[in-house]
C-alpha cells in the first residue's frame, strides 16, 4: 500500500507508512479484515477506538493485549515494566514499596513490649500451666514488675478474673541481688508455697498463687547475666 504523504511502497497489511508513520488508510473500509486479529470491520472502527499499540499506534480490538502488526505482547500499555534496583520503572515512575515478609527483629522486639521494658535486662521467669496444657512463660526484668489484669501491667493475665487489676509485684534490684515479692493490695490475696503474704523475698522455684492462676518463679542464675 502507498503511503500517501511520502509516497513509500508498504507492504500488504501494513496500517501505518514503514517510514514516516502516516496511517494508511483513511476509513474503516481500507483496513484488512486480517488487521484485527480474525476480528471483522463491521464492528470496530479505529477512527473511534480508546486503545493503540503503544510502541507502533496500531490500532487494537477491545480485550487484545498482541499488536497483530508489529507482535508487541505489551500493545495495550498493561504489560509488566522492570524496575530498577530502586524500585523505578522504566518510565520513571517510582512503584510502590514491597510488601515486606518474614520475621523483622527489631519490631518484634519493640512490638512486645514498651522500649523502658526492652532496654532492662531479663533476670527470671514466671510460668505457668493454669491456662494451657502447654503452659505460658512471662519475662521477669530489673526493677519493679507488675502481675495483674490490667494491660498497663508489665505481666497481663487477662484469662484468670479473680486476680485483681493490679495484683502483686516483683522487685530485683542490682545492688541486692535479690527478689522481693509484695502484694499490691489485691482483691483475693497472694500465696507463696501456700501461705498468704503480703511481702517478702522469693527463692528460686517458689510457688505463687494469684486468684486461680498457680505460677512458677524462676530465677536465671547469677552465671548467666
Amino acid at each position: 500500500m502507498r503511503c500517501k504523504n511520502c509516497g513509500w511502497d508498504n507492504p500488504d497489511g501494513k496500517i501505518r507508512c514503514e517510514k514516516c508513520s502516516t496511517l494508511l488508510a483513511d476509513s474503516v473500509d481500507d483496513y484488512p479484515t486480517t488487521a484485527f486479529d480474525g476480528h471483522t470491520t463491521e464492528n470496530f472502527n479505529p477512527g473511534k477506538t480508546t486503545k493503540a499499540c503503544v510502541k507502533c499506534g496500531y490500532p487494537l480490538m477491545p480485550g487484545v493485549s498482541e499488536c497483530p502488526n508489529c507482535g508487541n505482547t505489551s500493545a495495550d500499555g498493561r504489560g509488566s515494566r522492570k524496575n530498577d534496583a530502586n524500585g523505578i520503572n522504566t518510565k520513571g515512575k517510582r512503584q510502590s514499596a514491597p510488601v515486606q515478609t518474614g520475621t523483622v527483629i527489631d519490631r518484634a522486639i519493640k512490638e512486645t513490649g514498651s522500649d523502658e521494658t526492652q532496654q532492662r535486662k531479663i533476670i527470671g521467669f514466671l510460668v505457668t500451666y493454669s491456662h494451657s496444657e502447654y503452659g505460658s512463660y512471662y519475662p521477669l526484668y530489673e526493677g519493679k514488675n507488675l502481675v495483674g489484669r490490667n494491660s498497663a501491667m508489665d505481666i497481663c493475665i487477662i484469662e484468670d478474673t479473680k486476680i485483681s487489676d493490679k495484683h502483686f509485684s516483683i522487685l530485683y534490684r542490682v545492688n541486692e541481688r535479690k527478689f522481693r515479692f509484695k502484694d499490691e493490695q489485691s482483691t483475693n490475696g497472694t500465696f507463696i508455697n501456700g501461705v498468704m503474704k503480703d511481702e517478702g523475698e522469693l527463692l528460686n522455684h517458689d510457688e505463687i498463687v494469684a486468684g486461680k492462676t498457680h505460677l512458677t518463679f524462676v530465677a536465671i542464675p547469677q552465671s548467666f547475666k
